[in-house]
């Protein structure tokens, strides 16, 4: 079995959780939770990943998935780098 291409694949759910965000942006909540904690697992976008996953914060009570997502920040060091 081959496995799929990890660069690919994320480029792919990017494109998708951003077009599940533009089409409907009030009930985004885990899209942008889930598209933040890609990328600051990834290393990638760090600003926007921060940006997203305290957005995601207007929706919605903080659960598990957010609080996971917010910690991962916080260790990632995009905190620090959000204070600048």
């Amino acid at each position: 079995m081959r496995r799929p291409n990890r660069r690919a694949s994320s480029v792919k759910a990017t494109e998708l959780f951003r077009k599940s965000i533009e089409l409907d942006p009030s009930n985004a909540a885990r899209s942008y939770n889930y598209l933040g904690y890609m990328w600051i697992e990834r290393s990638e976008n760090l600003e926007e990943a921060g940006q997203f996953i305290h957005r995601r914060w207007k929706w919605s009570l903080p659960d598990g998935a957010y609080v996971d997502s917010l910690l991962a920040g916080y260790i990632s060091g995009w905190a620090s780098m959000m204070r600048r």
